[in-house]
């Protein structure tokens, strides 16, 4: 004969490392043991993901900064460092104030905000109507993280308060 046994680990959020779960079967009445009567099973963490996503994804010169939202889902006990690519039209110290290519997650932080604030010094201030910044998660080296659905997001870099009105409406945006 023969039975199933359903084990559901615990998704505590704290990382443990693989953990093993034995069976056994003990000596009773009305039945013989066979050769084999335990089992082992492992358990492995759950693994922490991240995600991307521009909260604000235009900004001026001389305006609101753009956003950027990284979030962590999933365990959260440990730090994390999450390396970033920055690319896009733009350029860093040019059209944009430099953001920085890694992140670090404290133990328990599950959002990261980057502010984009455009700068005037490049095309920009030369009436061009818009460059974009693009930031994208890099994979872990060490998998100790995995990438969540959204892994690029973007923002839109306008020369002023006019061009992004204009660009809004051209684009069917919220231009509030």
């Amino acid at each position: 004969a023969m039975a199933s046994v359903l084990v559901e680990p615990l998704v505590d959020g704290i990382l443990e490392g693989t953990e093993q779960f034995t069976a056994s079967l003990l000596p009773g009445a009305g039945y013989v043991l066979g050769q084999r009567t335990s089992s082992q099973l492992a358990i492995i963490d759950e693994r922490q993901r991240f995600k991307i996503q521009a909260i604000e994804g235009l900004t001026a010169v001389n305006s609101d900064p753009g956003l950027l939202l990284i979030t962590r889902h999933g365990p959260s006990s440990t730090s994390t460092t999450l390396f970033l690519d920055v690319d896009g039209s733009g350029q860093r110290n040019v059209d944009y104030a430099s953001i920085p290519t890694f992140v670090s997650f404290l133990p328990y932080q599950t959002d990261h905000v980057i502010p984009v604030i455009a700068l005037d010094g490049g095309v920009l201030a030369e009436n061009e109507k818009s460059r974009t910044l693009t930031v994208s998660l890099k994979p872990s080296y060490s998998e100790s993280y995995l990438l969540g659905d959204k892994t690029e997001a973007m923002i839109r870099l306008l020369s002023d308060e006019q061009a992004f009105e204009y660009w809004a409406r051209a684009n069917n945006t919220n231009a509030d």
